[in-house]
């Protein structure tokens, strides 16, 4: 990859000690929160680098508290999930990493397939507005279902080879973003996002569930 990913090279952290979450818990397709009714409006339509300062970027206590029954509604209203994560690495081969302000843990950038987008079209806009990559060209690595939290939720993950950096657009929906030696992962990495890394990176077998 010749693109030189020096921009986006720290983290910015709005707290430290985060413990792993259990890793069926997974975003897809949760919104930037903009006030209830755009967010209710986006989960009725939808299958769902550095920034500034962490330190603003805390969601305000109301979208914090509505954030699960706003999940729970949607995917009750939905008779199956899809969303698309990504695996893009800098030149120095660390991995991309990011954490929601809503939700615990570091995990691969991503996010729902939205009404009449390609699980790719969703990775590229996902990667954009969470990780402040633009990708350029990705290959799939895996299509896992994630069944543990909601029966018809499945992932389809894509290892991006070549990536143009961009201005993430996630908001205070991202806690923390940031790129990581696989020897040196933050504290709080999910154990999916370990197989996925594990499969990408040592020859892992590809699983076919989450």
């Amino acid at each position: 990859m010749s693109v030189d990913a020096a921009e986006i090279d720290h983290v910015e952290q709005e707290n430290d000690g985060d413990e792993a979450e259990n890793d069926a818990e997974r975003d897809h397709g949760m919104p930037l929160w903009t006030g209830l009714a755009g967010s209710i409006a986006r989960f009725a339509g939808r299958g769902y680098a550095p920034v500034m300062p962490a330190t603003s970027d805390r969601p305000p206590a109301l979208s914090t508290a509505l954030t699960p029954v706003l999940r729970a509604w949607w995917r009750l209203n939905r008779g199956m999930t899809l969303g698309a994560r990504g695996i893009a690495t800098d030149a120095d081969g660390r991995v991309l990493l990011i954490r929601h302000g809503y939700q615990r843990g570091w995990h691969l950038p991503g996010g729902g397939v939205e009404h009449g987008e390609t699980a790719y079209d969703a990775l590229v806009r996902e990667m954009a507005e969470e990780g402040g990559v633009a990708p350029d060209a990705a290959t799939l690595l895996g299509f896992y279902s994630n069944h543990a939290i909601f029966p018809n939720d499945h992932v389809a993950v894509y290892r991006v080879t070549a990536w143009t950096p961009c201005a993430p657009r996630g908001g205070r929906e991202i806690a923390a973003r940031g790129f990581f030696a696989r020897d040196a992962l933050p504290e709080g990495v999910t154990p999916g996002t370990r197989r996925r890394l594990a499969e990408a990176f040592d020859g892992a077998p590809v699983a076919a569930v989450w």
